[in-house]
């Protein structure tokens, strides 16, 4: 063999072994990098403990006005003319309707005759009496005479009496026949037409007491102690936020909604209307253990509890074995809910795309998702 050529086989025999060992760890490598590829990744969340659950709870009523009555006429009649109707503001003593009242009329004019005739039969027996009073002096009539012009006198002026008062009563009932607002107030509802006969105390308005409303908000028992007649607190009406003040707590729980109302003044300067949904919100702290966690990091488990994935590192610490655990709702808003069951404070569960998981699985961390401070006034209790 020529020199030459054996040396180039010496030098690719040497060359050969260490390609083929290069060649054997760039495949290792890339091995391992794919392995990791496949590993989903997650969002984590640690769980921190807490004592006492601390909420805004909000509740909701109504805008009503203070005072707030339906109003109609003390007698019966045909309703001949309405002054007011729906939306009017209106004032104390301001005439609001009328009855018919020609058959009164008709009436005082007939106790107006008798009166005066009344008054003519008393004159003429006055002065036959003072005739009578003369003669008598002279021995020229009886006492019996006089005595009974005497009576006949009483009579007439207890009949003038009794026709003078029929005049009033007539003349009452006329003063009666035109409704008047008994305060100042808007006309909310009109309830009778022109030319309807109504009844005695039949309601002819709905009328609210103007620029006087109030909120009347129903809140649970266990609320109540916190609150006090002459409290400061506010209310949101169609997204404005107006100063109220505690007016009374109710003695009755409202049987279907379990709750006691509160009545709260508004302002007097408060443009709000009748019926108007009003929001109340109170804050209320509950003494029970659990943990906080996104609603998103929950799974439906078996017999009403749910699931978590507690994220557990494996031997290197390089990516983390999902484990299933046991919890109960207690608590949850819109976008939290507050946990308690078989996990401890510090470990990092899963924060969300647990459609995409199953136990067992491996999975690195993307990022951390750090807790809120406070829980979200729409709360919805899930357990007592």
């Amino acid at each position: 063999m020529k020199p030459s050529v054996y040396c180039r086989c010496l030098l690719l025999m040497t060359l050969v072994p260490a390609l083929l060992s290069g060649l054997v760890g760039c495949a290792g490598d890339a091995t391992d990098e794919v392995q990791a590829a496949d590993y989903h990744s997650v969002l984590s969340y640690t769980l921190r403990g807490s004592e006492d659950l601390e909420l805004d709870r909000e509740f909701v009523g109504l805008v009503t006005p203070s005072q707030n009555g339906s109003i109609g006429f003390e007698l019966s009649g045909k309703i001949s003319e309405i002054l007011v109707d729906e939306g009017e503001e209106v004032r104390q003593g301001q005439a609001l309707m009328m009855l018919d009242v020609s058959l009164l009329h008709t009436e005082s004019r007939q106790l107006e005759a008798k009166r005066q005739q009344a008054k003519s039969d008393l004159k003429l027996v006055r002065a036959n009496l003072k005739r009578l009073h003369s003669l008598q002096e002279k021995g020229y009539t009886s006492t019996q005479s006089v005595d009974e012009q005497t009576a006949r006198e009483s009579s007439l002026l207890a009949q003038l009496n009794q026709l003078q008062a029929g005049i009033n009563a007539n003349q009452l009932k006329i003063d009666k026949s035109t409704l008047k607002a008994p305060f100042d107030g808007v006309i909310g509802r009109r309830l009778v037409s022109l030319g309807q006969v109504v009844t005695a105390s039949m309601p002819v308005y709905l009328l609210s007491l103007q620029q006087s409303n109030e909120a009347q908000i129903g809140v649970p028992v266990r609320m109540l102690e916190q609150l006090h007649s002459g409290d400061d607190l506010s209310v949101t009406v169609a997204d404005k936020l107006f100063p109220v003040q505690l007016i009374t707590k109710g003695a009755v729980i409202d049987p279907a909604t379990r709750t006691v109302q509160l009545r709260l003044a508004l302002p007097a300067d408060s443009s709000v209307i009748s019926g108007q949904l009003a929001y109340l919100s109170l804050p209320e702290k509950i003494h029970r253990s659990g943990y906080w966690v996104p609603l998103t990091a929950l799974t439906d488990g078996l017999r009403g509890l749910w699931n978590v994935y507690v994220l557990m590192a494996d031997a290197d610490g390089s990516s983390y074995i999902l484990e299933k655990r046991d919890i109960r709702v207690l608590y949850a808003t819109a976008e939290r809910a507050y946990v308690t069951g078989a996990i401890a404070e510090g470990e990092s569960i899963v924060a969300g795309g647990m459609h995409r998981l199953v136990p067992g699985q491996q999975v690195v961390i993307a990022a951390p998702v750090e807790p809120t401070k406070k829980a979200s006034v729409d709360v919805t209790l899930v357990e007592q």
